[in-house]
């Protein structure tokens, strides 16, 4: 359980409240709490559920005083705060809350290694299959093929193996990004095993990956820079689609050569394809 404090925000109105509630649910959240302060008293659909004693508690944790709203979000940890970071981004862009003059600047490191994801049960890559560990949770890996521990629990070895990745964020926005790669092929099917990934899939799959590691490659890391996000922050532009010369349509079509266009049965069979469209979508 968490929430964001808005300052001066005890007055918001029924129709702000469903907004912000829709941010919520467009991002994971299955609702929105919230208590509204003001001299009048406290409003907060919850109350009849934590009562005034733990109503008055979570205002003291947000150091919250009369007029201001606390928005509140119940999940897993790691899906309720990019919830709230995404209402704390519209809220300061709402109520122009950000310094624009000033130039903010955060270097985001030790990553995890990897997610749980808790539909499939298994364990994905956090960003890719190729990021390298850091050689102090190397043996996180093997300790992990021998746990008991249920992927969900946070203290699972691999929830705790963090990846040689980094990212370069200014004033909120990710402009570079880069890491560390797996240079070794053993910790690489290691890696892949961890992914659901067994040896023959992985022959089949990325042969070429593990042949060239098993002639050895050197310790090796990248580092790139999105020219796009960058001049869209120098220039003040609200997406970088202002400073892109041919951006696509929010349906993903390219109205300079007119793509995607429709493809003839003779490019089909040329290429061995066969189209399973849906009713509405032959129109």
């Amino acid at each position: 359980v968490k929430g964001i404090l808005l300052k001066g925000g005890g007055s918001y109105s029924r129709k702000q409240i469903d907004n912000l509630t829709d941010i919520a649910k467009q991002n994971g959240a299955g609702g929105l709490a919230y208590i509204l302060s003001a001299e009048a008293g406290d409003k907060s659909p919850i109350l009849k559920f934590i009562g005034e004693e733990v109503k008055d508690k979570l205002m003291a944790h947000a150091k919250a005083e009369k007029g201001d709203a606390l928005f509140i979000i119940s999940d897993a940890s790691l899906k309720t705060e990019s919830i709230l970071g995404q209402l704390r981004l519209h809220l300061g862009k709402e109520h122009n809350l950000t310094d624009k003059s000033v130039w903010k600047f955060l270097w985001v490191t030790e990553f995890p290694l990897f997610d749980y994801n808790e539909e499939s049960k298994r364990f994905d890559a956090m960003h890719n299959i190729v990021s390298h560990p850091y050689e102090e949770d190397l043996a996180l890996i093997d300790e992990g093929f021998d746990s008991t521990l249920d992927g969900t629990n946070v203290n699972h070895p691999w929830r705790k193996a963090r990846a040689i990745q980094y990212d370069l964020v200014i004033n909120g926005w990710e402009i570079a990004s880069g890491g560390q790669r797996i240079n070794k092929k053993d910790l690489q099917k290691k890696v892949l095993n961890i992914l659901g990934i067994d040896d023959v899939r992985a022959e089949n799959m990325f042969g070429f990956l593990l042949t060239a590691l098993e002639y050895g490659a050197p310790p090796h890391a990248g580092f790139a820079a999105g020219l796009d996000r960058l001049l869209a922050l120098m220039t003040g532009s609200e997406s970088i689609r202002e400073v892109i010369a041919f951006p696509k349509t929010a349906n993903a079509m390219s109205l300079m050569d007119g793509a995607p266009s429709a493809i003839d049965s003779e490019q089909l069979d040329e290429l061995g394809l066969v189209l399973n469209l849906k009713e509405n979508e032959q129109e």
